[in-house]
């Protein structure tokens, strides 16, 4: 064990300039996501669950009152998010609420959202924004079919079918 030691303290440290190479993960072993939950009126019941398995989930601005459904029938799903955490949480979600209709990836348009956007989920986005985009429905079969997905390339590609 010393050997292994001595051979990592004689390894020369990254200088000043020097470009440092990054490792992408699958992701399986980060951080579990942050998920934000429209003010439902039975929002609490899908937070519980959603912590329940270890996810850090909250409310999404809960004094503004209660949302109705009719508005909010979206999931916005960051694209980094690894594939279990994504098909779990849009499970509970569907299984939650039946009325959710669409989702969208945070990387599917031009615009630029704040970094850690691609690391969450938002359950209950505007479903104004969905029709604005151009995004289509899915049913019930859609929402077995996407959580059936095997890698997060398929995940993405089946979304990218909807938008």
């Amino acid at each position: 064990m010393e050997g292994e030691i001595e051979k990592f303290r004689n390894q020369p440290m990254a200088t000043r300039g020097e470009k440092l190479d990054i490792i992408e993960t699958d992701g399986e072993n980060d951080e579990e996501p942050v998920v934000h939950v429209s003010n439902f009126a039975n929002a609490n019941a899908l937070v519980r669950k959603l912590r329940k398995k270890g996810y850090s989930a909250e409310i999404y601005e809960p004094l503004r009152g209660i949302s109705n459904h009719k508005d909010h029938k979206c999931i916005w799903l960051g694209y980094k998010l690894p594939l279990r955490h994504a098909k779990d949480v849009i499970s509970l979600a569907i299984e939650t609420y039946p009325h959710i209709e669409y989702i969208d990836l945070s990387n599917s348009d031009d615009t630029s959202p704040p970094f850690q956007v691609h690391y969450q989920i938002f359950i209950g986005g505007a479903t104004s924004t969905a029709i604005h985009r151009g995004m289509k429905p899915l049913q019930k079969k859609d929402w077995l079919q996407l959580t059936e997905a095997v890698t997060l390339a398929e995940l993405h590609r089946y979304i990218n079918n909807y938008q």
